[in-house]
Parts: structure tokens; sequence; C-alpha cells
């Protein structure tokens, strides 16, 4: 097929993805070079959708409760959805947290999803949020939200090699641009299913230790992703809410 490059594709490296164009990758084009199609629309022509490989994704709703926060849901509904991607939502309730990770994580690998993506029961999605994650295409590609009301911490987090320990960055200290972090929480992850053949089960553990300090599940995952040197990358424009109740 010979196709207008001009019009419709460009080297995924000048891309850039805070300018509200939709980016696609797609393989094999020209001399097995990554590029990445753009389109403010999100319609695309239909030559070039053809080139783009159906990607499974399992969208995967943890929760202890059994119930989900309708804000929660309604974020989830209204996601965009990159052409030639199939995105199924399952919804994990009743179970700890390690435990529905793991269920869930499993389902994906049996299903052969291309893709898992976490997003937490308490969070607002942005509607972009998924075509920004994808277009990375790296294992681990997140967004980030805040802790609590009136807590300044964010869920992004640093290791300290002196104390062994996670400090979490304050809202001011984040990044204005993607960076790979230590550790993040899981309010919105996107990783590829393929990343779970390196790593050993059960994926997700909580830990309590014997000085009273905790380790979350979603923590725990990243500490063993920080020492076998897979990034975690975050990218910070991808913020969501971060519902909580109040009681005054």
């Amino acid at each position: 097929m010979d196709l207008d490059t001009k019009t419709y594709i460009a080297p995924k490296e000048c891309v850039d993805v805070t300018d509200r164009f939709l980016c696609y990758g797609v393989h094999g084009l020209s001399d097995n070079i990554q590029y990445s199609i753009r389109s403010k629309s999100g319609t695309l022509p239909k030559e070039l959708k053809s080139l783009i490989p159906m990607k499974r994704i399992l969208l995967a709703v943890p929760s202890y409760q059994p119930t989900v926060l309708i804000q929660c849901i309604q974020s989830l509904y209204n996601i965009e959805i990159p052409p030639n991607t199939q995105l199924d939502i399952e919804y994990i309730t009743g179970y700890g947290a390690a435990q529905a990770r793991n269920k869930a994580v499993n389902k994906a690998i049996d299903g052969k999803y291309d893709y898992i993506l976490f997003c937490d029961a308490d969070q607002i999605i942005p509607t972009d949020a998924l075509h920004k994650l994808m277009w990375y295409d790296v294992d681990f590609a997140a967004g980030w939200s805040m802790m609590c009301v009136g807590d300044n911490r964010s869920n992004i987090s640093k290791f300290d090699d002196k104390r062994l320990f996670y400090d979490f960055y304050l809202e001011n200290e984040v990044p204005k641009e993607t960076f790979a972090a230590d550790a993040v929480g899981f309010a919105i992850v996107l990783m590829k299913t393929s990343l779970f053949t390196k790593l050993d089960y059960p994926y997700f553990k909580y830990i309590e230790y014997g000085n009273k300090t905790i380790l979350s599940e979603d923590l725990f995952f990243c500490d063993v992703l920080r020492c076998k040197g897979i990034p975690m990358v975050i990218d910070t424009s991808v913020k969501c809410g971060h519902v909580k109740s109040i009681t005054i």
C-alpha cells in the first residue's frame, strides 16, 4: 500500500503526547520502524486502521467492598478506547487487594490478553488515560493520584537506600514531565501481560513486619520490579481523582 506519510504517519519520537493528538503504535510500516498515527478526532482512514494489530486489554478493578464507587464506574465507561482495541472490564470484589490482583493477572494470562489495566475502585480516571499509557509501549506505565484530603503526599514513591524505606513524593515534588519512579500506588497502571513471565508467583503480597510497618501489595510488586531493573514509567499528565468520604 502506498501511504502518504506526510499526512498520516510520523516517527514516534516526533509525536508530542501532550498536544491532544491520539497516538496509536503501528509496527512494520517501513523497515520495521515503529510509527504513530495521529488523529485529533479518533477516526482513522480505513487503510491505516487495518494495519493496527488488535489489542486485548483486561481492565481489572479490585475492591474489598462488595461495591465500586459510582464515580469510578462512570469514569471507566467514559475512557477513550483506541482503534482495534478490545477493553473488557472485570470487577473483583470481596477479596483482599493482593489476592484480587493475583486473580486478575491470572485471568489476563489465561485469557491471552495483551495488557492488564488496573484501576483502584476509588479513582476517577481521565478519559485519555488509556491512550497516553499505551503510547509508551513499555511493560509498565502508570498515572498517579494524591493520597487523601488534607494530605499533600502523592502515591508516587522514591526508595531511600540508607533507610531501606519508600518515601512518597509531595505534590510539589512530582515532576511535570514523564519519568521513571521507584514505585507507585495502583490508582491507574497499564502492564503488558508478558511482563509476568519474568516474575514469580504470587505477584502481589501484603507484608507486615515485626516493627509494625507494612509493605502494601502494590509497593511490594514495584519493589520486585525495581530490584529487577524493570522501569516504571509515570506519565504525570495522567492524574486521577481520588474519591474520599469525610464525616463532619
